[in-house]
């Protein structure tokens, strides 16, 4: 999937989402949920953990921390561009 491609369809269409700033660990969460679930899910198996969800924050922590330079500059650039754009007009008031 192409950076443009996972932006696409990771941008939040809920206008609650950018009515404060919006940092890297929140689009991060949008852009590479699928990833973040897979790290989460393994972490879970090789821990033997029990209580999913009481864990699942710092796993996405820990994958977020290890992100690639590549990954980094596409959530650097989507929150930018989501910051600047705003909510999409289908989701704001009239």
């Amino acid at each position: 999937m192409t950076a443009e491609v996972r932006e696409r369809a990771a941008r939040p269409r809920d206008a609650a989402f950018y009515k404060k700033e919006l940092t890297s660990w929140d689009v991060a969460q949008k852009l590479f949920k699928r990833e973040i679930d897979e790290y989460d899910k393994a972490q879970q198996a090789e821990k033997g953990v029990k209580h999913a969800i009481k864990y699942r924050t710092s796993h996405a922590r820990e994958w977020f921390n290890g992100m690639t330079p590549s990954q980094k500059e596409e959530v650097e650039n989507a929150r930018a561009k989501w910051e600047k754009e705003g909510a999409p007009e289908e989701s704001q008031a009239l």
